[in-house]
């Protein structure tokens, strides 16, 4: 379907000769008069020509002056201008057109009959067959122009179709390229994801790792204040004894005229020297045993050989071997040669010692086979996990001595490399007989 010029105009609110300029700018020169119709492609396409604003440079329509149809052959005009749509009716030639066409084609019939002169002359043609053949002539003309209306509207809608079809193809790609980021980001945010879950469980073990360490931290806290109390209360004992047992051997010593640590320390000596100290041991009495024994066990040592085979700086008494703290040298020797053997054969030659008294670490480091590696390290009340892990660290056995271990340490040292070695020693000799036996049991 189509609509004519004028009636387009009229919706535009223009003039027919704005619609046909119109129609020229975009190409479509065919239209020349009010008349003519317009195909609804190419009607779209001048409504947004004539909605932009631009300039356009008006055609005058080429309308004839309308005559009064009083033949049938105008009538026929009408008929045939109802059956097909976009025939525009044309006007009657003037005389003065029929009279030239008349002179042209008698010309034409005298040329032929002179070139052939035995041609009968034509017969002039009616006027109603000329008419008939005009309005022939007239519906092809307007069957070549619906043609060509609508190869307008197919090349169109092939324009159209196309220009869809790079759309839709444009679309497309970019939707891939749209799902493609998607799932790269969806990638890197499970990636994300499962490195925040496996950080929040690393936090969760630290914050039971530290709650379980606050817990022993309280525990020690506590048995540290409960110490202190026993301390303070055995320190007002203490001093409560020594009240009721009377003035020391010091205040004694200064009461004979002794001044200072040093001349009682050298009365006592000469009274040793000359056999006199033994008289004074029934006078004496001790108002802290527990103190008086530490001491006693730190600088006192009792050895079963001679005086050489004690440590230095410290006071030795030669006793009864079974008594000794310390061995005889050939016998020391021996445990100590014992013991190298068997770490050798077990290939331990990384070896630490726990807790062992600093008056036997000497004897131990300078008498143990020089291909043994020894290291001495103290014991607190309780062997912690970190402690644990200290000792178990670059090693290959590791002997405590009167040690008392926490669970978690205890864990370290049951699934630890290095071979670990419990032992109750009160004296050297002990201890380097249950290492040595220790040894051959592994």
């Amino acid at each position: 379907m189509g609509v004519r010029v004028r009636k387009l105009a009229k919706e535009l609110r223009r003039t027919p000769a704005e619609v046909l300029g119109a129609l020229h700018a975009l190409g479509f020169e065919r239209y020349k008069t009010s008349q003519d119709m317009v195909s609804d492609s190419i009607v779209a396409k001048v409504r947004r020509e004539l909605r932009t604003g631009r300039e356009v440079v008006p055609v005058a329509p080429r309308d004839g002056k309308p005559r009064v149809a009083a033949s049938s052959a105008s009538r026929s005009d009408d008929l045939m201008s109802q059956l097909v749509p976009g025939v525009v009716k044309a006007a009657r030639p003037s005389q003065r057109q029929q009279g030239a066409v008349v002179e042209s084609r008698a010309r034409r019939d005298a040329g032929a009959q002179a070139v052939t002169a035995s041609s009968p002359a034509p017969e002039p043609e009616s006027g109603a067959g000329n008419d008939a053949m005009r309005a022939i002539s007239r519906a092809r003309e307007r069957l070549e122009q619906t043609r060509s209306h609508l190869r307008d509207d197919r090349e169109a809608l092939e324009a159209a179709r196309v220009r869809l079809a790079a759309e839709e193809s444009e679309f497309r790609e970019r939707m891939v390229l749209e799902q493609a980021a998607l799932d790269a980001e969806r990638e890197a945010l499970e990636a994300e994801r499962g490195a925040l879950e496996a950080r929040w469980t690393e936090l969760s073990e630290q914050e039971r790792w530290l709650e379980a360490r606050k817990g022993r931290i309280d525990a020690l806290k506590v048995t540290t204040d409960e110490r202190e109390a026993a301390s303070r209360a055995e320190a007002k004992d203490v001093e409560r004894a020594r009240q009721a047992l009377g003035p020391t051997l010091g205040a004694m010593l200064e009461a004979r005229g002794l001044r200072g640590r040093d001349e009682s320390e050298r009365a006592l000596a000469a009274l040793a020297r000359v056999h006199l100290l033994r008289d004074l041991l029934p006078f004496l009495r001790v108002s802290n045993a527990d103190a008086l024994g530490a001491l006693l066990r730190r600088h006192l040592v009792l050895v079963g050989g001679g005086a050489s085979d004690a440590p230095e700086g410290s006071a030795t008494v030669v006793v009864a071997p079974e008594r000794a703290e310390i061995p005889a040298g050939t016998e020391l020797d021996a445990l100590m040669r014992r013991v190298g053997e068997r770490l050798l054969l077990n290939g331990l030659r990384r070896v630490v010692f726990v807790n062992v008294p600093p008056r036997w670490q000497k004897q131990i480091a300078d008498r143990l086979d020089a291909r043994v590696e020894s290291r001495f390290r103290s014991s607190g009340v309780l062997r912690d996990r970190q402690a644990a892990e200290g000792d178990v660290t670059r090693t290959d056995a590791v002997v405590l001595v009167d040690v008392a271990c926490s669970p978690e340490a205890d864990d370290v040292y049951a699934t630890g490399r290095a071979t670990v070695l419990r032992l109750e020693a009160q004296s050297l000799g002990a201890l380097l007989a249950g290492l040595r036996d220790g040894l051959s049991a592994l």
